[in-house]
Order: C-alpha cells, then structure tokens, then sequence
C-alpha cells in the first residue's frame, strides 16, 4: 500500500497510511529501491540494494509528538554482506544536530541490529547490545523506549534488555528507509515490507497483538518451510538452517518429530529442575574454516546461544 512505481518496478514514493501525511520520495532514478514480491508471504516488499537506495522524506516531520516513548516494528529481510551500520530506518539521524532514533546494524556485529537515539546533545542511549537476527529471511524487529525500559524483539521473543536514560531528544527531522539522510556508507542491503511507528510505549497485550497480526500477514510461522514452527526451531538451534529429518539426540525420533510430540529434541539430564543452561561440547556446536566454533547452543531448552563472528576470535 502507498508504494509508487515508474520503469522497471523503481519505487519513487512510499505513502504513509497512518494518516501523518508523511511521504518517501526519492527522485534519483540511481537511488531508487525495487518493488518485488516476497517470496514466504508473497506480498509486497521493497528491496535496498546496500550501495544507494533509500527513501527520504521531503521534509522535516515530528513523529513523536513530545513523547519521550516510542514503539517500532519493522517486517524486514536482511540480506548477507551488510556495511557495517547499514540503516533499516532513522529519523534525523548522521545530520546536524543528529536529534531522532536509528533502527541500524551494530558496529562489528553483522547481522545484529540496534534501535538507538540521541538522549542528549553529546550522547546516544540503547546502542550498547542489540538483537541478533537472521539473513535471507523475513522477520519482524519490534523496540520500545518505555522510560528508562528499552527492549528489542525479533518475531515477539526477546532479544536486548536494558535501563536507558528517559530522556529523548525532539526535534522535527527528516525520516529515511533503507539509509539515512545524508551518510553514503549506511546502505541496508534487503527488503522491508513494513514499518509502524507508535508515539508511546505500547502495553504488552498490544505489542503482541501487533506482533501476531504481522506474522499472520507475513506468514511468519514457517518460513523456511519444513513443518517445524520457526519459534521452535530457533529455540532450540538457534537458526532455521536444519530442515527437520536430522536426529540432534540420536534417539531415533527426527527434529520434526520431536516437534510434533512436544519433547525437547535434545537429551535429558538427569536432573532437570531449575535447569537454565546446559553446554556439551559435543552437541550444539556449529564450525566454519578450520575447526572455528561460530555458534555453541544451549542444550536446555533456554535458547541461549553463544555466537563469535570475528574469525579472529573463535575458538577451535
């Protein structure tokens, strides 16, 4: 809805429906992004080619309305190979006096995203960890600002969690999708499907019920496919990348089946009450290169997952 298209599917303009009036325009045939069908849901999505295409505002926009809360979400499909602060959206953010938030990845985490704004003059709040997410698949990113609460979701489970100041700068400014208004390093590559921005902090019945509408839309259950709930699957292995027919615990029932019995697809301890976090150095384990650990899962059934994306720093 809004999406303007002229040529080979360039979008030129991208409506707000809240009924704010605010309007994506961009009038560089270069600059660009693409229309396309996502292929999960098969609705529309725009796609930002990570080197020069984003959508501005026209002009300066006031979405927060005095409030100092704010409530994002975003239907977005990262793709591999981001620069380093590639930008899902910002408001007013890399210009002077750089007022406003970002929903952008952080420094040297790919695939990590930060919802971040100025809090005073000379600093930036809720940029110090961020939410893991996943490429080459649509997810929905939520963020609140509540006070000094901020939180950060990815399909409804929570990924970041900390106290922030409650202060939030306010000033009318630009809004870009897929870039920011003037850095030329802050591409996304990927497409976006959806934005909403909420001008307060909305109470956790709503959040959710957002969060179900979206991935009812967006068919974000299975998106990869294979039977399992992807919730399930990330719970447990921490990605989408098992289809469903390997036997984690070897004990003769496939990941799928286990799923479909309601059991945990890994072994049970011989004590499992009050069990948080369990790491078997032979289970759990993802390698890349020679020998590197890139991920050790938690075998509990917590979803705790323990990443290192510098090959310089992983272990054997």
């Amino acid at each position: 809805m809004g999406v303007e298209i002229a040529g080979t599917d360039e979008v030129t303009q991208w409506m707000d429906i809240s009924g704010s009036g605010v309007k994506m325009t961009s009038t560089d045939t270069a600059s660009r992004p693409q229309s396309v069908v996502d292929t999960v849901s098969g609705e529309a999505a725009v796609r930002f080619d990570g080197l020069s295409s984003v959508l501005k505002s026209e002009s300066g926009i006031d979405l927060r309305q005095g409030s100092t809360d704010v409530t994002i979400f975003t239907v977005v499909r990262p793709e591999a190979g981001q620069v380093e602060h590639a930008t899902i959206f910002s408001h007013d953010h890399r210009t002077t006096p750089q007022d406003g938030y970002t929903l952008q990845q952080h420094t040297g985490a790919p695939g990590r995203f930060i919802f971040a704004w100025r809090s005073n003059n000379s600093s930036f709040a809720g940029n110090t960890l961020g939410t893991q997410t996943e490429t080459g698949v649509p997810q929905i990113i939520s963020a609140h600002k509540d006070g000094t609460d901020h939180r950060m979701w990815v399909n409804g489970v929570e990924g970041h969690a900390e106290t922030v100041a409650a202060t939030m700068l306010s000033l009318p400014g630009r809004f870009a999708v897929g870039g920011t208004i003037d850095a030329t390093d802050r591409y996304l590559n990927g497409d976006i499907l959806e934005i909403r921005v909420y001008n307060r902090a909305l109470a956790t019945l709503e959040r959710e019920q957002v969060e179900a509408e979206l991935i009812s839309r967006y068919n974000l259950n299975d998106v990869d496919a294979d039977g399992i709930e992807d919730a399930w699957e990330r719970q447990y292995f921490g990605s989408l990348e098992r289809d469903g027919t390997a036997d984690a615990d070897g004990d003769g029932q496939t990941d799928l089946m286990e799923y479909l019995a309601g059991t945990n697809p890994w072994p049970e301890a011989g004590v499992n009450s009050g069990l948080q976090l369990w790491l078997r150095a032979d289970m759990g384990v993802e390698i890349a290169g020679t020998d590197e650990v890139t991920q050790w899962m938690d075998i509990s059934g917590s979803g705790i997952k323990l990443t290192q994306s510098d090959a310089a720093s992983r272990p054997q």
